[in-house]
């Protein structure tokens, strides 16, 4: 009885994490949302008692479309016991103010020797396009759940480790005032903890993890800076300006632009 009493005190006081999680998605040829959700309740079936998941938003990143597989992940989610939602935005004004001419011309001129496709203005306002719909996403969690301790953000195309809440919450236990998370990596899982210290930086918004102190400093310096790169510039750009260090763990992958996508790649299943 002794014995009983003491482990559920310990179990009573052990400390919990709170997070919301947003993934933004548009309708796709290939199911890829639905790819995704399998891994995220594959992986749902193994996570720690200690975190606690506040909420999943899945937010259209088209206007007023219809996307069956959102609605089919959101259900799925649902059926698991995950609180969820789908939420619609207004659309995306790019033209917002008279000096996106000149910083037009701006952007041209500093790229006007890179040869690569995507880096035309183009390219740059479709990645400000999904920094809008997550922004939105983010400014509804934290009014939703002000208080929840971390914000995660997935697209729709990416594997997650089976171990991913295990490992997650190692992150959690050793995360500081001042750490920054990449979550997912396009590279492949080893067998060494899923850590790479030879990646200095991962582009992309899939995969971010914010504190609920970072995402709210970092929206407060969006607004100095509308037209930034993407999320890209918080982990790429910001953290090595302030000099803060940021974990990388390689817990998922980046499939959508995979030649072959197999569905429950074992790798990650």
């Amino acid at each position: 009885m002794f014995c009983f009493l003491l482990l559920f005190i310990v179990i009573s006081n052990a400390k919990q994490y709170h997070m919301c999680m947003i993934m933004l998605g548009a309708p796709k040829e290939v199911p890829m949302m639905n790819y995704s959700v399998e891994y995220l309740l594959n992986a749902y079936e193994r996570k720690p008692p200690e975190i606690v998941i506040d909420h999943f938003y899945f937010i259209k990143g088209c206007n007023h479309c219809s996307h069956p597989e959102m609605e089919i992940a959101n259900f799925e989610l649902q059926k698991h016991g995950i609180n969820s939602s789908i939420e619609q935005f207004e659309p995306f004004k790019w033209i917002q103010s008279s000096n996106i001419y000149s910083f037009e011309e701006m952007y041209h001129s500093l790229w006007s020797e890179d040869q690569r496709a995507y880096r035309n203005f183009g390219h740059h306002k479709k990645d400000n396009i999904v920094t809008y719909y997550f922004h939105q996403g983010a400014q509804l969690a934290l009014k939703e759940f002000n208080n929840t301790d971390y914000i995660m953000f997935f697209e729709d195309d990416q594997s997650i480790h089976r171990n991913s809440f295990v490992f997650l919450k190692q992150v959690f236990d050793s995360y500081g005032p001042r750490t920054l998370t990449k979550y997912a990596t396009p590279l492949r899982a080893t067998n060494d903890g899923y850590y790479d210290p030879n990646v200095a930086c991962i582009w992309g918004w899939w995969g971010t993890l914010m504190s609920n102190h970072e995402l709210k400093r970092y929206l407060t310096f969006i607004k100095f800076n509308p037209w930034t790169y993407c999320g890209d510039m918080l982990f790429c750009d910001l953290g090595k300006l302030i000099d803060q260090p940021f974990y990388l763990r390689r817990m998922a992958r980046h499939f959508g632009r995979d030649k072959d996508i197999v569905p429950k790649d074992p790798d990650y299943y």
